[in-house]
């Protein structure tokens, strides 16, 4: 009996961890197409996200993701998604992109800070067991 309610006490626990998860790719993915100027649709969810509650980060996330919203409400930033949709975003300096690392860096920080509650969760089913 025991065993069956932390199931249930553990289940929304883990799909809560997931869907934050989930939520913390696409606002890195979306982050880094606002930063190129290559989707305005990614990069608007990506604030949405960033506002919602259970996002990775927290009231960090709602404070950037409601600069983000203005920011990209603006019309000139509007128009430079717009103008910058032909090709590669022309107001980069030379050298800039090309940097997977920075997804990379941000996945595995996303990934840790999810194994947190996981951790957690794993240690009380072990010290009740």
């Amino acid at each position: 009996m025991e065993r069956s309610v932390g199931i249930m006490f553990a289940l929304p626990i883990l799909l809560l961890i997931a869907l934050s998860l989930l939520s913390g790719i696409v606002m890195i993915v979306g982050g880094l197409k606002m930063l190129r100027l290559q989707s305005y649709g990614w990069a608007m969810t990506a604030c949405i996200l960033a506002v919602l509650p259970f996002n990775p980060v927290g009231v960090i996330g709602l404070a950037i993701g409601i600069w983000g919203l203005v920011v990209l409400n603006q019309p000139g930033v509007r128009a430079a998604f717009r103008g910058a949709a032909g090709g590669p975003a022309a107001s980069q300096p030379p050298g800039r992109g090309g940097g997977l690392w920075w997804v990379a860096i941000a996945l595995v920080c996303v990934a840790l800070l999810a194994l947190i509650p996981v951790a957690a969760i794993l240690a009380y089913f072990l010290m009740h067991a």
